[in-house]
Formats: structure tokens, sequence, C-alpha cells
């Protein structure tokens, strides 16, 4: 009896393990191919709005370039195309030919070099609507000199792959304090900029909510009075501390100068609390956090409702 049940025993135990073999390979399989099958438009749940791209200007593996898309069910609007937009919206399961438009805060590169893989995502998936690109004043001379420089290679691209040709993206103009319309979004712009370039901040609508929308930031007292009560903030800031310990360390005065283009996050809370937005959510952070309670703990001083360090693929509800 001993022997039969010892046989029983490895034989159950084989069973077992082909049956672990056999999970592992079709999760295996399952995983390989999500990498590659088409997708379905994703379809988001009300007005919400994700975290495509969390990371600064720097190049950071763990984050992918700024990039924020605003949805409403299946409608679905960009705000900034940085580094690595593709592989964000992959892994968020949206396909590149579900955004119809992007909005640029700014025509600094960290901005807009994601937009050849884009544009080259929406071939091989049978795009066959133009891309809307809208921005301040630059845009078009930036964005066209781009698509020139890009369009023989594309075509090439396309040719090989048997794919419809990428068809050019058109692209607006927009001045500050102007309100515009894409799609069920109504959208109020600023200009917060006021150094070399202008940076524009959105505060996009659908019916009575809204969320602003901001990168690089240098006028607060502009930022304030655009953004009174609204539901949600994206923000990008610096952490003054951190700055400071660099240049005390050797870094170069031109670092101090480059953070006057941004928020401090230890005024962060502050300008919130003046804002009276209902949360916070901050994006490129420079540097980006260790730990999230850090950063949280810095802004919580003066605001004291909910704030979010965003990661990629975050989904907020306003």
């Amino acid at each position: 009896m001993t022997k039969i049940r010892a046989i029983l025993l490895a034989v159950g135990f084989a069973g077992l393990v082909v049956v672990w073999g056999l999970a592992w390979t079709a999760k295996h399989i399952e995983r390989i191919g999500s990498g590659i099958a088409p997708l379905k438009e994703r379809v988001f749940d009300g007005f919400q709005v994700i975290t495509l791209g969390t990371g600064a200007d720097r190049i950071n593996h763990n984050r992918a370039g700024p990039s924020i898309g605003i949805a409403l069910g299946n409608e679905l609007i960009l705000v900034d195309a940085g580094a690595g937009l593709v592989g964000s919206m992959r892994a968020a399961e949206i396909p590149a030919r579900q955004p119809t438009s992007i909005i640029l805060t700014s025509i600094l590169p960290e901005n807009f070099v994601g937009l050849d893989d884009f544009l080259m995502a929406r071939a091989q998936e049978g795009a066959t609507n133009a891309l809307h690109i809208i921005g301040p004043p630059g845009s078009k001379k930036t964005i066209n000199r781009l698509w020139k420089g890009l369009e023989a290679a594309l075509d090439l691209q396309t040719e090989i792959m048997v794919l419809q040709n990428i068809i050019p993206p058109t692209v607006s103009e927009i001045k500050e304090s102007e309100s515009f319309t894409v799609g069920s979004f109504k959208l109020d712009t600023i200009n917060v900029g006021q150094l070399t370039a202008n940076f524009f901040a959105y505060r996009v609508w659908q019916k009575e909510k809204s969320v602003l929308v901001a990168g690089r930031a240098h006028d607060n007292k502009r930022l304030i009075t655009f953004g009174k009560d609204c539901d949600f903030w994206f923000q990008g800031a610096h952490v003054r501390e951190a700055l400071e310990a660099a240049i005390a360390s050797g870094a170069s005065e031109a670092t101090r100068r480059e953070a006057r283009s941004w928020i401090a996050l230890e005024d962060l809370g502050a300008l919130a609390t003046q804002m009276n937005v209902r949360a916070v959510a901050l994006t490129r952070l420079t540097p980006p956090p260790i730990f999230d309670f850090q950063y949280k703990r810095l802004v919580g001083r003066t605001f004291a409702r909910p704030v979010f360090v965003a990661k990629d693929g975050d989904v907020f509800s306003p």
C-alpha cells in the first residue's frame, strides 16, 4: 500500500507541475500577444483624466515623457505628446487611432518628441482621419518642420509595411485667453510663461466640471485666477530644497535659471488653497520622488485636500 500511495502522490505532483506549466505558458503567450494584438477603443467611465506620461524634461526609464489624456466615454484628447507616448498608450490599452487631437502646452521638444512614433502607430492601425494639433504661437512652424523631416522616412516605412499613407497632421494656433471647443470639451487657455517662451495652461470643461492642466509655469498669480474653483489640478513642479542642494554641491547656475519656468513644490500647496481646487495631481516632478509621501507631505503643509503623485497610467475622476 505504501508503494501505491507513493506512486499516486508522484502522479498527482507531476499533474500539478504540468498544470502549472500550461498555465504559465498560457499567461506568457497572453502577455507577449498583448504587445502586438490590435486594441479596441478604450471606453472611460464618464469624464476622466489619465496620466499617460508623468516624466519631466529629462529622460527617465521609469516614467514616459509628459502626456495627459482627457476622456469622456471613448472620446479622448491628449495634452502634450512626450517621449514614449505610444508605449504608454499600449500599456493603458488605448489604440493610437483613438485620440483625434493633441493640445500642446508649449513648443519645447519635451512636449512633442513622441509624435513620430505616434503618427507611425496611427498608420499601422489604419487611422483614416488627420490628427489635429493645437498649440501656442509657433506651433505651425514647429510641427510643419517636424513633419517635413519625417515625411519621406514615414512614407518609406508605410510602403515597406504595405500600409496606407500617413495623413499629415493639421495644426492650429491659439492665443492666450482664448476659448475653443474640441469634441465634447470646452477649453480655456492662458499664458503662464512670461519668459522667452509661451507656456500655456488649459482649463478643460465638461459640463459643470473642469480640470486644470499645466506643465511649466512662471506666473503664479495668473494661474490662481485662471484655475479658481476647478475640480482637479494637474501640475508639474520642481523641489526647491533639492535644487538648492544641487547648487550647493556645484551644479551650474543654469540649473537655477531653468527652475524659473517651474512652480516650486514647496509653494504649490498654498497656491492650490488660494485656487480652492478640490484635488491636486503632481506630474513632471523634478527630481522624481523616491517615496510619494515625501512630496505629498510638502504640499499637504498648506493644502488640506487630496494630493496625488501621479504615475503613468493612473486614472482620475474629477
